[in-house]
């Protein structure tokens, strides 16, 4: 484990600092360790990070970074445009009207389709032997209890990022922890 020095913790001075993948991320600790130096480097090096510096910075076969990166245009393409699909199904929601307890009625609004693993036994949905993600609708998980759980893992793993992402600021922004204390309360609580 490579361990550098960095001004950029607010601590006011220099410390050790290590890195680490998010969760769900599919970096492994080494990859963590090889790109976030590579990403303060360049931070320092443009005063300020944005996603055209660092894929100009990965072209150069050399990069710590260039193997995260598809340099086939063909594939790369193909990879882009399996990606906006990906953010189409994952975008689009559904709304509809039901009744509440006073005999009105409140909207509703909840995501069309869901990632899920389907299995082997989900013969429609899976070509090959092996689990593969497919997207189902909100119809779908409703009856199919294997989805819902996913869905609540997923759910889960979403506040868990929550949780590591933002929780320091608790303890470091007075008014993050007035706004945002229960919240964080809440999520601690699902983990126990």
């Amino acid at each position: 484990m490579k361990t550098i020095q960095d001004t950029d913790i607010p601590t006011g001075v220099p410390v050790a600092v290590r890195f680490r993948a998010a969760a769900g991320s599919r970096f492994s600790a080494k990859d963590a360790e090889r790109i976030g130096p590579e990403l303060l480097r360049l931070k320092k090096r443009y005063g300020s990070l944005t996603k055209d510096v660092v894929v100009r910075s990965a072209k150069d076969a050399h990069s710590p970074l260039h193997k995260d990166f598809e340099w086939d245009d063909v594939k790369a393409a193909k990879s882009h445009r399996l990606e906006q699909a990906r953010y189409l199904m994952r975008s689009i929601m559904i709304v509809w009207d039901e009744s509440n307890a006073v005999g009105g009625t409140e909207e509703v609004t909840a995501r069309l389709f869901h990632s899920v693993k389907a299995t082997k036994d989900d013969t429609e949905l899976v070509t090959s032997q092996e689990s593969q993600s497919v997207f189902v609708s909100l119809h779908d998980v409703m009856d199919n209890p294997a989805y819902a759980i996913q869905v609540i893992e997923t759910m889960e793993k979403a506040l868990q990022r929550i949780n590591t992402q933002f929780s320091f600021y608790l303890d470091t922004i007075p008014m993050f922890a007035e706004r945002f204390q229960s919240v964080f309360d809440e999520i601690r609580s699902l983990e126990e």
